[in-house]
């Protein structure tokens, strides 16, 4: 089995979403009888003076860690900016996905409403409709250009 690291990083508690964010980052490695420990700190400081910070800690195989910590540094970046970047990209999916949940459902309700109401088309109309769509497109594309 691979040995693994302990490594520590801090994120913010909440996001702001207006007003002045100061943010600064410190680091520390610790040596201990398990091996090495990252300790990262990333300190918020919204318009109130008012910080928050909070540590996520997770164990990573050392190669994994060591891969990692290379490409950042190819890319002048610490493990930790690019783990917080990471974090801020998969909230945001998140949040969008649920919008875009939110939105479907309320379109299938608006849908089941109107149904509910009788604002229907018959299907054979719906398919009439859509023979007729595909005639046309197939004498376009059999037309030269």
């Amino acid at each position: 089995m691979a040995k693994t690291d302990v490594c520590t990083a801090t994120v913010p508690l909440a996001m702001a979403n207006s007003g002045q964010i100061t943010i600064w980052y410190e680091h520390q490695l610790h040596r201990d009888i398990q091996g090495v420990v990252l300790h990262c700190t990333l300190h918020v400081t919204h318009e109130d003076d008012a910080m928050s910070d909070a540590t996520f800690t997770f164990r990573v195989d050392d190669g994994l860690k060591a891969e990692f910590a290379n490409a950042a540094k190819a890319h002048d970046r610490t493990g930790a900016q690019l783990l917080r970047d990471f974090m801020r990209s998969y909230v945001a999916q998140q949040e969008e996905a649920q919008q875009y949940d939110a939105w479907l459902a309320k379109k299938v309700e608006q849908s089941r409403a109107s149904a509910e109401v009788g604002n229907l088309i018959p299907a054979s109309d719906v398919e009439a409709r859509f023979a007729a769509r595909r005639a046309a497109t197939r004498v376009r594309m059999a037309a030269p250009e």
